[in-house]
């Protein structure tokens, strides 16, 4: 019977042994997590994060919409840590995991080789415009990069804002095509596409923002390049008795109209708001104050001058100065509005060259568009 107790014994003693082997807990793992971020603290949505053991990948995940990122649980040891995505530097990183950490947090910030600048400017003042915020979102560039159709201000892939000067930029940004988005407190917001950002220095034309209008008010913004140095607007348009003519020598020809900016150093804008239409007709044309002769109109259009029309909704009208010859004047007719009695109007597109005598040559810039057969002295 003692032979047996002590054989009971011992096997019941090596089965508690086996038993509490192999319940023993599994050997911790160390989860590794963190975020994304670019130069101007956006998060990087869709990185790829490669962990590696030996040079071996290991674990891949990639980060959500707010830049984060979770590796599975990893067995203590070294590892390399490699981030990639379209546009950035990538980022390689040796790490140490040790058993008594189980969580690791590795924020990280992936940097471009782009460095952006630019100015934005006020479409009443001529200045520039401060705390305007600049946004920039990937662009579809047809060669598989990222793709950004949600412009949303939450949505940006870049965000900065003008200084007091109207002045912006970005250092260290992702190379490849964007969406630029304007917005100002009161102004309207503006969009450009096709924005093509290279390793290196990235200076941008300055973008104009126009101030938002009330009901029933039309503003027109010229702008063009560095030459001519002046080109200048020209409004007529009904004053109740006959017909006024809005230019740099008078801004102010009735209460309602006013030359809002006369810029004479190149690129604009000339800024015109009608805040209230009368019935008639109106009509804008561009002169080109800098070269008078009948040659012009090609100064206009190699400029590349361009004019837009804002009413309450915003940008409704924008044009182009067209192809210009020698001899076609000095002048670019643009477009007219006609007002009917009950206030409602409609643009019509002229888009032709015509040449004025002079700047001052008022009783042909008061005379009406006969787009079919016209003059050169027909203003």
């Amino acid at each position: 019977m003692r032979v047996l107790y002590k054989f009971k014994f011992l096997l019941i003693a090596s089965l508690t042994i086996f038993m509490a082997c192999n319940n023993e807990d599994p050997a911790p793992t160390v989860i590794v997590e963190g975020i994304i971020t670019n130069s101007t603290d956006r998060p990087v949505e869709n990185a790829a994060i490669n962990i590696a053991s030996g040079g071996t990948v290991i674990g891949s995940v990639t980060t959500d919409s707010s830049g984060k990122y979770t590796l599975p649980g990893l067995a203590p040891g070294d590892y390399s840590l490699t981030i990639t995505s379209e546009g950035y530097n990538e980022v390689v990183e040796s790490i140490t995991l040790v058993q008594e950490t189980l969580n690791v947090n590795k924020d990280y910030t992936l940097l471009g080789s782009a460095n952006i600048t630019g100015q934005i400017i006020n479409s009443q003042t001529g200045g520039g415009l401060s705390n305007a915020q600049v946004s920039f979102y990937f662009q579809d560039d047809d060669s598989g990069g990222r793709v950004e159709t949600d412009t949303s201000e939450a949505n940006a892939d870049l965000v900065t804002a003008t200084d007091f000067q109207g002045n912006y930029s970005i250092d260290n940004a992702p190379t490849g095509t964007f969406v630029c988005v304007v917005r100002g407190n009161g102004f309207t917001p503006r969009v450009i596409q096709d924005i093509q950002f290279n390793s290196g220095s990235n200076p941008q034309d300055n973008t104009v923002l126009v101030e938002e209008l009330s009901e029933g008010a039309i503003r027109i913004v010229l702008t063009w390049g560095e030459n001519p140095f002046d080109l200048d607007s020209h409004l007529t348009g009904p004053d109740g008795v006959d017909r006024f003519h809005m230019y740099f020598v008078n801004q102010n020809p009735i209460p309602s109209v006013n030359l809002d900016v006369d810029d004479v150093f190149s690129f604009g804008p000339e800024t015109t708001t009608i805040s209230t239409l009368s019935a008639g007709t109106y009509r804008y044309s561009v002169h080109n104050y800098s070269d008078q002769s009948t040659n012009g109109t090609v100064g206009i259009n190699s400029s590349p001058t361009q004019v837009e029309v804002y009413d309450e909704n915003g940008l409704v009208k924008t044009y182009t100065a067209p192809t210009a010859s020698n001899g076609d004047g000095n002048t670019w007719r643009v477009f007219e509005v006609v007002v009917d009695v009950s206030g409602n109007y409609q643009i019509n597109d002229v888009n032709t060259y015509i040449n004025a005598i002079n700047f001052s040559d008022i009783d042909n810039f008061r005379t009406e568009t006969k787009i079919a057969t016209f003059h050169l002295t027909d203003f």
